[in-house]
């Protein structure tokens, strides 16, 4: 069967389990150790082994005795006596040790502004109560009118991107460019609907209005900035850290006056006559790093920062 010592291909590949394979490895004489081969050398090619059921057996139960009495031994052990002194110094040291870097661990590398309102950095409603197109008291779902309210101020945003201020003068002019907005399926049927062309004409033509329209006429007009900056966490007093989180976040519009910036957002949230201070409360916080971020984009310096509100129909300054 062997060819110089070796199983030849035909035969290995012939063998239909592994048990084959073995018997054709003891064609030679048995050994205690291994097995001889034709001229009575031993070749310790297979070790065979003879194993009882008794045998395992007991060799079972004493470990299973040995591991009782190991188990007993922990379980008695006196816990205040050191029984290597290097070995508990060293566990204490280990345990012991403060990662000086803890705070830098529970960080956010990356929010955006929506995910710092939701962590109570602003405390905006995300202007969900709009000037309600039906009074409050003939609400059957008010979840659904606060869906709908979302989704009132997303139109007005995004008509107010679009909207060339300098051209609209009357409400014909504005009817006129919002149904082209519509008509080139650049607003939708459903955002056409929600507007208000009243309110819309009252901001064009308000003293902010007219000066985004004039900055409108000179290019130096800017609508719907994205950006991202980065912030020390000790800033946001969200950790004890200098590492920095990326703020991600639209800037509604920003013009340009005599090289500097007056930044601006429009807030479409319900209020009523002389709770200016509610949007500073509300957005005090999210201006300043809408600010921020602006001045690190364009290296100029902001000097005014203002909501104007659709409810109160004017502008608010933030300090």
């Amino acid at each position: 069967m062997r060819a110089q010592g070796q199983i030849p291909f035909s035969f290995l590949s012939g063998a239909d389990s592994y048990l084959d394979w073995l018997l054709m490895s003891l064609s030679g004489k048995y050994s205690p150790t291994g097995i001889l081969s034709e001229d009575g050398q031993d070749t310790g090619n297979l070790i065979m082994k003879e194993l009882t059921v008794s045998g395992l057996v007991m060799g079972e139960m004493n470990r299973q005795v040995s591991k009782k009495l190991t188990k007993e031994s922990f379980l008695r052990l006196d816990t205040k006596i050191s029984y290597d002194q290097d070995f508990e110094t060293g566990l204490k040291e280990a345990l012991s040790y403060y990662y000086p870097y803890e705070e830098d661990i529970r960080l956010h590398t990356k929010l955006t502004v929506s995910e710092l309102k939701k962590q109570g950095q602003f405390l905006d409603e995300e202007e969900s109560d709009f000037l309600p197109t039906i009074p409050v008291f003939l609400r059957e779902e008010i979840e659904e009118e606060k869906t709908g309210g979302v989704r009132r101020g997303t139109a007005y945003h995004r008509a107010l991107e679009l909207l060339d201020f300098s051209a609209v003068k009357t409400a014909q002019d504005l009817t006129q460019a919002l149904e082209n907005l519509k008509g080139d399926g650049r607003l939708s049927e459903e955002s056409f609907a929600l507007l208000s062309i009243s309110q819309l004409l009252a901001f064009i033509k308000s003293p902010l209005g007219k000066r985004l329209a004039a900055a409108q006429e000179k290019g130096l007009l800017k609508r719907e900035q994205q950006f991202v900056i980065g912030i020390r966490a000790r800033e946001m007093d969200v950790a004890d850290s200098d590492e920095r989180i990326l703020i991600q976040g639209i800037i509604d519009a920003y013009m340009e006056e005599e090289g500097q910036l007056v930044l601006v957002d429009y807030k479409t949230d319900f209020l009523k006559e002389g709770q200016e201070s509610v949007l500073s409360d509300r957005y005090g916080i999210q201006m300043e790093y809408y600010r921020r971020a602006l001045e690190q984009i364009t290296g100029k310096k902001v000097k005014e920062r203002i909501i104007y509100s659709f409810a109160l129909k004017k502008e608010v300054v933030i300090n």
